[in-house]
C-alpha cells in the first residue's frame, strides 16, 4: 500500500504476484517482506520476499507501484559440478544421481543435459530418494540422451530448509545517492570452504543490486554483486572488498550514515561497510563497548576468578583474567551450556563448552592464570550400543542443558529429547536413565548433593516442560513429582545441605518441596506484588547463616531467605532490564553471577551481607 498524504488515506499498489511480474510469489509460506524507497528517486520501490526462510523473490518499480519488475536472485556456486545419470522426460522432471544429498527446496542449476534439454536451467529441487530428485516445476521435453551436471547454488539464506533463516535474517536498503541501486542482507555463507567468495567461515552474505541492469535468468546475474570477501572474483568484476572483508552472519536491518556509508545491524553487533557502491572499501566493527551478548548459559571458575558463557550466534566466551571487560573469543556459531571443574584436577580447572545440538561439546583444561593448557571432544559413547555416540542414538536437542554433579564433577547429566544420560567420565561414555514416565524435553538438573555434610551424588532433580522429576539413588529410578502444581518447570535447583529440598519454578510461580517432591508449596508470596520480574527464568539456591533462594526474571533478581521465604526483596542494584536467563553461586568466592540475554554478564558479590537484602551493586562485565 502507499500513501501520498500522510497516512490520511492509502491505496494498493502491490498483489500476491506483484500484477503478474512474480506469479504466486506470495502464499502461505511468506514469512517476511522487506521493502526500501529511493531517497534520490521516490518512485524507486524494492521489495523482497522470502519463503519457508529464503529468499524466492526480490521485485522493483520505477513508477512508484503502478507496474512492478522482477530481478534475477544472487546465487553463487556452492562446491563444484556433479554428473547425472538421467533426467526423466516427465513433469516435473526427474533428475538421477547417486547419494546427491540434496535437501528439499535446494536450488541447482543444471548444464550440458542432451535430449531432454528442458532439464538445463536453475531450479529448485524436491528429493525423491537418495539418488534422485525433481525439478520444481519443471516439463521434460524429450528422451534424455547424456550429459550433463549440476551445480549446488547458494543464495541470500542458503540452508537447505528447514533451517534457512530469510524469515528474520533478512534486510534491505537503497542508495541515497543512486535511484537504480539498493542492497540486500541475507544468513550467512556457506561450506565448503573457501567458497565461491572467497568465504573462509560463517561470515555474513549481502549483495548490491543494479535495476539498470536487465535480468538474464541464468546463474551470476549481472544485476549483483557480492558486497563482501575477495574482489578478484573475475565472474564479478565488480564484487567484494579492498581487503576480503565481511560482518558478522545474520542481517537484521541495513541504514546508510551521513556520510554515505552502509551500516549494518546483525546477530554479532553493528558494522560499517565503506565505499559500498564499488569494491574499494571493506567491513568494520561499530561494537566498541556495546554490551548487547545474549548469555543462555554463565559459569564462574572459582581457580582464576573468571566468568565464561555460551551465547546466542557468538559461542562461546570467557575472561582473560580476573575483571576484565574485554573478553575472548573459545568458540563460534551458538554457544551451549557450560560447566566447570575445579576438583578433580588440583591448580587446574576442566572447562566443559558445547555450540547447538552439542555439535561441538569440548572439554578444555586451563591453569590457575586462565591459560589454555588442552582440549579435546569427549567421545559421548553410550554404553552398551556397540561404540554409537549419543547423537546417533538419541535426538540431541539446539540448547542441550549439561550440569556437572556437586559432590563428583567427573559425573555429570545432559537430557534429550525424551530421557537423561549420566557420566561417569566426563562425557567420554554415557549411561541412559530411563524415567518411569516419559519425560519431556527436560530443561534443567541439579544433580549430587548434601544432607548436612553426608554427601549423595546420586539425587538428581530435573525440571521439564511437564513437571520435575526426581531420583534418590542409583536404583530408585526418575519419578515423575505427581503433586507438582505447576504444568511445567524452567529451572530448578536443590538445597545446598539437603538434598531432600528444592526449588522449582515456572514462569509466574516459584515452588518449594521439603520432601523429595511428595509436596509443594507455592512461595511466589508477595514477588509480583511488590516487584514487576514480568517473567521467570531462573532459580538458584545460596548458603548462609540462613539459607536463600535467589530468582532471575525478565526484570531483576530477587531472593527469599528459608525461614521466611515467601517475603521477597530485590537483590542488588544496577542491574539491567533484561531477561536473566542464567544464575550461578559460587561458594568458595562468594560471587553470583548473572548472564542475561542482551546485556552480557554482570556479577554481585558479596552476594548476602549479613544475611539481608542484598546492599551491593552489580558489576558489568561486557
Amino acid at each position: 500500500y502507499k500513501s501520498v498524504n500522510t497516512g490520511s488515506t492509502w491505496t494498493q499498489i502491490a498483489d500476491v504476484d506483484f500484477g503478474g511480474a512474480a506469479p504466486e510469489l506470495i502464499g502461505t509460506s511468506t514469512n517476511n517482506m522487506e521493502m526500501a524507497v529511493s531517497q534520490a528517486n521516490s518512485d524507486h520501490v524494492f521489495i523482497a520476499v522470502s519463503n519457508a526462510g529464503q529468499a524466492e523473490g526480490i521485485l522493483y518499480s520505477t513508477d512508484g507501484g503502478m507496474s512492478w519488475s522482477a530481478m534475477d536472485l544472487p546465487l553463487t556456486p556452492q562446491g563444484s559440478p556433479v554428473p547425472i545419470t538421467e533426467a526423466t522426460n516427465t513433469s516435473p522432471i526427474i533428475v538421477t544421481s547417486v547419494g546427491h544429498g540434496l535437501g528439499e527446496g535446494r536450488r541447482v542449476d543444471l548444464t550440458g543435459v542432451t535430449g531432454n534439454t528442458a532439464a538445463n536451467g536453475t531450479w529448485r529441487v524436491t528429493p525423491v530418494d537418495s539418488d534422485a530428485f525433481e525439478l520444481d516445476g519443471s516439463m521434460g521435453n524429450g528422451s534424455y540422451t547424456g550429459g550433463g551436471s549440476y551445480t549446488v547454488l547458494s543464495g541470500l539464506n542458503p540452508r537447505r530448509k528447514p533451517g534457512s533463516q530469510g524469515g528474520i535474517h533478512f534486510s534491505i536498503t537503497a542508495d541515497p545517492a543512486d535511484e537504480n541501486i539498493f542492497y540486500v542482507g541475507g544468513d550467512r555463507q556457506e561450506v565448503p570452504f573457501p567458497n565461491y567468495l572467497g568465504a573462509i567461515d560463517f561470515t555474513g552474505r549481502l549483495f548490491r543490486g543494479d535495476i539498470s541492469v536487465p535480468p538474464t535468468g541464468g546463474l551470476l546475474s549481472p544485476q549483483w554483486e557480492h558486497l563482501t570477501h575477495s574482489n578478484a572474483i573475475a565472474t564479478i568484476p565488480g564484487g567484494g572488498t579492498a581487503s576480503g572483508s565481511s560482518p558478522h552472519a545474520d542481517s537484521r536491518e541495513m541504514v546508510f550514515d551521513a556520510g554515505g556509508d552502509l551500516i549494518q545491524g546483525d546477530d554479532g553487533g553493528i558494522y560499517r561497510r565503506t565505499s559500498p557502491q564499488d569494491n574499494t572499501g571493506d567491513w568494520f566493527s561499530l561494537n566498541g563497548n556495546l554490551q548487547v551478548t545474549e548469555f543462555h548459559s554463565i559459569e564462574y571458575d572459582t581457580l582464576s576468578n573468571v566468568v565464561f558463557g555460551g551465547a546466542q550466534d557468538t559461542g562461546t566466551m570467557y575472561q582473560p583474567t580476573e575483571g576484565a571487560a574485554l573478553w575472548d573469543s573459545f568458540s563460534t556459531a551458538d554457544g551451549g551450556k557450560v560447566a566447570v571443574d575445579t576438583v578433580t584436577s588440583p591448580g587446574q580447572s576442566i572447562r566443559f563448552t558445547s555450540t547447538q545440538f552439542f555439535i561441538d561439546l569440548i572439554r578444555s583444561v586451563w591453569d590457575s592464570s586462565g591459560n589454555l593448557i588442552s582440549f579435546e571432544a569427549p567421545g559421548l559413547i553410550v554404553n552398551g550400543t556397540g561404540g554409537l555416540t549419543l547423537g546417533e542414538v538419541a535426538g540431541l536437542r539446539f540448547y542441550q542443558p549439561v550440569e556437572l554433579n556437586r559432590v563428583d564433577p567427573r559425573r555429570g547429566v545432559t537430557g534429550t529429547a525424551f530421557n537423561i544420560y549420566i557420566t561417569e567420565d566426563h562425557f567420554d561414555t554415557v549411561d541412559a536413565v530411563p524415567p518411569t514416565d516419559l519425560i519431556n524435553f527436560p530443561r534443567a538438573m541439579a544433580y549430587g548433593g548434601y544432607a548436612d555434610t553426608i554427601p549423595n551424588p546420586e539425587i538428581m532433580w530435573v525440571s521439564a516442560l511437564d513437571g520435575v522429576y526426581v531420583r534418590s539413588s542409583a536404583v530408585s529410578g526418575l519419578n515423575r513429582s505427581t503433586s507438582f502444581p505447576g504444568f511445567f518447570s524452567l529451572d530448578i535447583d536443590m538445597d545446598r545441605d539437603d538434598w531432600e529440598t528444592a526449588y522449582a519454578i515456572d514462569n509466574n510461580q516459584i515452588f518449594e518441596t521439603t520432601d523429595m517432591g511428595v509436596s509443594w508449596m507455592d512461595i511466589t508470596g508477595n514477588l509480583f506484588a511488590d516487584f514487576t520480574p514480568q517473567t521467570l527464568r531462573s532459580v538458584v539456591t545460596v548458603p548462609g547463616s540462613t539459607d536463600a533462594i535467589v530468582v532471575g526474571s525478565n526484570n531483576g533478581v530477587y531472593v527469599a531467605f528459608e525461614n521466611d521465604s515467601a517475603n521477597w526483596l530485590q537483590l542488588g542494584a544496577d542491574l539491567p532490564n533484561a531477561p536473566v536467563l542464567d544464575l550461578v553461586y559460587d561458594e568458595a568466592d562468594d560471587v553470583l553471577v548473572a548472564g542475561t540475554l542482551g546485556r552480557g554478564a554482570w556479577i554481585l558479590s558479596p552476594v548476602l551481607p549479613g544475611n539481608s537484602s542484598g546492599v551491593g551493586d552489580w558489576i558489568a562485565f561486557p
